[in-house]
């Protein structure tokens, strides 16, 4: 089979790889800055026996699809 004539490939967190095989492969991004910023915050706020602030940000950060060859 060949790629993406015959099937299309994704793969998950946009590590640079997929920017230099051939087909560069279609990925999903995420925000690993943010997510590691959110879980400190939240382990400290934990750790300080507090609520965790603001759940919804802390919990839902967006991903986003970067298109490439293999797809």
């Amino acid at each position: 089979m060949k790629v993406p004539d015959d099937i299309a490939v994704i793969g998950f967190d946009d590590q640079f790889i997929a920017q230099i095989v051939e087909p560069a492969l279609t990925t999903i991004h995420q925000p690993i800055q943010k997510i590691g910023e959110f879980t400190m915050q939240a382990m400290v706020q934990l750790l300080r026996s507090q609520t965790i602030s603001n759940k919804r940000e802390v919990f839902e950060l967006p991903l986003s699809l970067i298109v490439r060859e293999s797809s």
